[in-house]
């Protein structure tokens, strides 16, 4: 009914977490939303980039206001709005410093949909049931503000199917 935003974060920029891009990417130009990905990997930004202009150079000029491919007729200054919001962190997602980003309402904490495929299974649930801890903290102080509290998804990589097993 109305134009919603969805909020995504990525952790991890190995294959798993440059297909959830794309795919979030995509997909998200059907959803009538305004789409924002974050993405959070120790890589400095540059190599994330990179990969994304090997596979297609236009993703991110759409991400950006006023950039030549979102010129609506060739000889005016008129531009689509972009639909997708992009910011990626190089940070190590078990600092302070993404801590201080998880806690922050405009940065992270408001993300509907954490995806965690940082590498290993074990840092993987490790980071996954950190996660849920924080953002179970965020959604309680907003209860008790009485501001409205949406669902968050926390979809984590495990490949060890004895791990599969283990729930957070």
């Amino acid at each position: 009914k109305e134009n919603r935003a969805l909020n995504v974060t990525i952790l991890g920029i190995g294959d798993i977490g440059t297909e959830m891009f794309l795919t979030t990417y995509w997909i998200g130009q059907m959803l009538d939303c305004k789409l924002r990905i974050n993405v959070v990997s120790k890589e400095p930004d540059g190599t994330f980039e990179d990969k994304l202009n090997y596979i297609n150079p236009e993703i991110l000029k759409t991400t950006k206001k006023n950039d030549e491919i979102l010129r609506i007729y060739k000889d005016k200054e008129e531009f689509s709005e972009p639909y997708c919001e992009y910011k990626y962190f190089s940070c190590d997602v078990k600092s302070t410093e993404f801590n201080s980003l998880l806690k922050n309402v405009t940065v992270i904490a408001d993300t509907h949909y954490f995806l965690v495929s940082l590498g290993s299974d074990e840092e993987n649930l490790s980071v996954a049931n950190m996660l849920k801890t924080e953002i179970g903290r965020i959604h309680i102080a907003n209860k008790a503000r009485n501001e409205q509290v949406e669902k968050t998804i926390i979809n984590y990589v495990v490949y060890n199917s004895s791990l599969n097993k283990l729930t957070l």
